[in-house]
């Protein structure tokens, strides 16, 4: 399942994509987009909130959106750290703190996850008409990837 999809549908409350998710797989991406910013938000922290072992969260989480949770966690981070540093002229450091990474993290990660550097990006923004279309590309690429 296309975690573009299970985003839409869950965020956005569209049932008929909803249906495709089992209800702990809502459960998961939910309190994954409302714990995504804690620095400390982790697998464990994930498993404890819906009482539910590690092993389980995995294959759960492996079965609905094709990522362990670890992988899902990431993305919606950085997902959210793009939609930042594209729409506001916050700084790295607090975006990074918005998505529950530290600086240097953050940097580190969002390079080896687009392939940019989060200033290669704001950059990339103040100088090309096209950018909105390069971003979309990206995101659509990266989602269904």
């Amino acid at each position: 399942m296309n975690l573009y999809y299970c985003h839409n549908c869950i965020l956005n409350n569209n049932n008929r994509e909803c249906d495709k998710f089992s209800d702990k797989a809502v459960d998961t991406y939910k309190i994954i987009s409302d714990n995504y910013s804690n620095v400390n938000f982790d697998v464990n922290l994930l498993s404890s909130y819906l009482g539910l072992s590690r092993s389980y969260v995995n294959e759960l989480c492996v079965t609905n959106f094709e990522v362990p949770p670890r992988d899902l966690i990431k993305k919606i981070r950085l997902e959210n750290a793009l939609y930042i540093l594209i729409n506001t002229n916050l700084s790295i450091q607090k975006i990074a703190k918005k998505v529950g990474y530290l600086p240097r993290q953050l940097h580190y990660t969002f390079k080896n996850y687009f392939k940019l550097k989060p200033y290669e990006v704001k950059k990339y923004l103040l100088n090309s008409n096209n950018f909105n279309f390069f971003i979309e590309e990206l995101v659509f690429e990266l989602w269904n990837g």
